[in-house]
């Protein structure tokens, strides 16, 4: 995939299986952690993807997902209307990911600021789950440096 990932200047993804899905969430994900900013655009013939689009925008309503990372992910019915969608878009950085810079090698940093923030953001789900997450993410990190 990486031979492939810096030759594009965008991902479009048609009808497909779970294979499908889960280079959509791969490429989706990178794009969230600002390790490339290409768009991703989903070719939506026969509404085939109109359930996983109403899943991502109840994940924004839900707060699991912000909304500029929801605008990463466009669809059209018509290859037409996404080619067009695609050149005209514009990546909008999200702000609550904007900190992490993985082009430096001091990955360390990097995952010391993502505990960081899903430790705070974990608040909302209880003092025990907070505390036990924290201590797994702690684990991972130690292990890993």
């Amino acid at each position: 995939m990486n031979a492939m990932f810096n030759h594009v200047d965008a991902f479009i993804a048609l009808s497909g299986g779970l294979g499908t899905l889960e280079e959509i969430f791969h490429i989706f994900s990178w794009a969230h952690l600002h390790i490339h900013h290409k768009t991703i655009g989903l070719l939506n013939v026969n509404v085939f993807y109109d359930n996983l689009l109403s899943f991502l925008d109840q994940a924004v309503e839900e707060k699991f997902l912000t909304s500029s990372a929801r605008q990463i992910i466009i669809s059209a019915a018509t290859a037409e209307q996404l080619i067009n969608q695609l050149q005209t878009f514009i990546h909008i950085i999200d702000p609550s990911m904007s900190r992490i810079n993985w082009s430096t090698m001091d990955s360390r940093k990097n995952l010391d600021w993502i505990y960081a923030f899903i430790c705070k953001n974990l608040m909302s789900f209880g003092f025990f789950n907070n505390i036990l997450f924290c201590f797994v993410i702690s684990y991972i990190c130690l292990s890993v440096f």
